[in-house]
């Protein structure tokens, strides 16, 4: 089922006002429902739904470790920020991007998801291209790749950039250091660098004055576990 542009603008005006880390998580879990049962499938609207999802994964971080947050989406013509996250009131732009294997397309995978449902297969597809060794392996270099990409359009002001990591791996496997060192060259185009996942995240580099994010992560840590996301 395809959407339209129009569709995906809907969803996200939604959460153009600032809410609440809790608010922000009950809304977008009762969209999500409404539109699962009305389209039977997420497929073609997934963009809002990512972003917002990323959005508040990163809000937990910082409420852990800085302060009360609230969080929103920003209207699509904001070139700079995605999202902002407001912390005790001081307000920070999110520009936010995905790295997954080389070659995969989400599209594809809602594809053969949604035609297993109309056969009456409730199985989840495997991913595209999603092995361990493969992300283990080049994971580093997938996440640097958006990192220069994002880093390429020299945004002003500059934002945080979280880089989501839609692929395998295992965080031992995956040397923080290493990604790191690839992304290194662009950390000055960002006030700060993260990188996150479903249940670990890391802050690379973090170029405010008083490191109001906190400490940077020398090892994959652990995604608050407040909300069930």
């Amino acid at each position: 089922m395809k959407s339209s542009r129009k569709e995906e603008f809907k969803i996200k005006e939604q959460f153009e006002k600032y809410r609440s880390l809790l608010c922000a998580y009950k809304k977008i879990e009762k969209i999500r429902e409404e539109y699962k049962e009305k389209r039977g499938d997420l497929r073609g609207i997934l963009n809002p739904f990512i972003e917002i999802w990323v959005a508040i994964k990163v809000a937990s971080i910082l409420e852990v470790r800085a302060g009360n947050v609230k969080v929103k989406l920003v209207p699509q013509e904001n070139e700079v920020a995605d999202t902002k996250i407001s912390i005790n009131d001081h307000e920070f732009d999110f520009q936010i991007t995905e790295a997954m294997e080389e070659g995969r397309k989400r599209d594809d995978e809602y594809k053969t998801k949604w035609q297993e449902r109309i056969n009456g297969i409730e199985f989840k597809p495997k991913l595209a291209g999603g092995q361990f060794d493969a992300g283990e392996a080049h994971g580093a270099d997938w996440i640097k790749e958006r990192v220069l990409e994002k880093a390429k359009k020299h945004y002003s002001p500059r934002p945080n950039l979280v880089v989501y990591a839609n692929f395998l791996f295992e965080p031992e496997n995956l040397d923080p250091q290493e990604i790191a060192n690839k992304c290194k060259e662009y950390q000055q185009e960002f006030d700060s660098i993260w990188v996150i996942t479903n249940k670990h995240y890391l802050l690379l580099f973090d170029n405010h004055d008083n490191h109001v994010f906190g400490p940077i992560s020398t090892d994959w840590e652990n995604m608050p576990q407040a909300l069930s996301i």
